[in-house]
């Protein structure tokens, strides 16, 4: 938490008009975070799983009756409580919004190939208002975090080696890491805003990389006797 903070204030000070909401987990569903968030100029949005808070008791007494908001997106059928102005957050000096989901989808099972709905349910609070932001797009903030794992993390680990130590020292080891970094994010910056949209349709981002990996390697000097 001391370390989310630190970074919130790094990126408003340099990046002050970059971003409007930091969407966290369950940890960051904390009043002083979301203080120091609303202090900050920015909204919060956080994950809400504690039964026991009264700011989830309230909502779901609010929730058996008021009707909800039902959507189709794709394959997902959502039902969608969207409910603002609780004031049962002592923590917290600002009004909290809580949006819940039900979202159900079509899976076919592996073992017996037959199709089953199931259903999850989600429950978010936020300082976001419903009057510029509506229910659909904190459901779509809420989730927009899995593109940052499997986007950032994930591939970095599984494509970029980040998780590989080349050296046991600590400061060459943070050289490393935001070397990757910059490289990481240069080579999405030159794929997502540089490439046409008709190229990205017929290469990914594996396919590009091996072309430039081609390109760079063409252009070195070959000697007999080896590297």
């Amino acid at each position: 938490m001391a370390a989310a903070l630190r970074l919130f204030d790094r990126a408003v000070a340099a990046y002050p008009r970059a971003f409007d909401v930091v969407a966290g987990d369950g940890l960051y569903a904390r009043g002083d975070f979301f203080n120091h968030v609303r202090d900050g100029g920015k909204h919060a949005l956080a994950v809400l799983k504690d039964e026991n808070r009264e700011l989830m008791k309230d909502a779901r007494g609010l929730w058996e009756h008021a009707p909800p908001l039902v959507r189709d997106v794709g394959r997902v059928h959502y039902e969608v409580w969207d409910l603002e102005g609780f004031t049962t957050w002592p923590q917290c000096r600002h009004p909290a919004r809580v949006v819940r989901t039900l979202e159900t989808t079509a899976v076919k099972r592996q073992l017996d190939k037959q199709v089953e709905e199931r259903t999850v349910e989600w429950v978010w609070v936020s300082t976001l208002p419903s009057s510029s932001v509506p229910a659909m797009a904190v459901v779509k903030l809420g989730h927009g975090r899995w593109s940052i794992e499997n986007q950032g993390f994930n591939e970095m680990v599984n494509r970029w080696h980040g998780d590989h130590v080349y050296k046991h020292d600590g400061q060459a080891m943070l050289v490393m890491w935001l070397l990757l970094s910059v490289g990481m994010n240069l080579f999405a910056a030159f794929y997502g805003r540089n490439l046409k949209p008709a190229v990205r349709r017929c290469y990914d981002t594996l396919a590009i990389a091996r072309q430039i990996l081609t390109e760079l390697c063409a252009g070195l000097p070959i000697h007999s006797s080896g590297p």
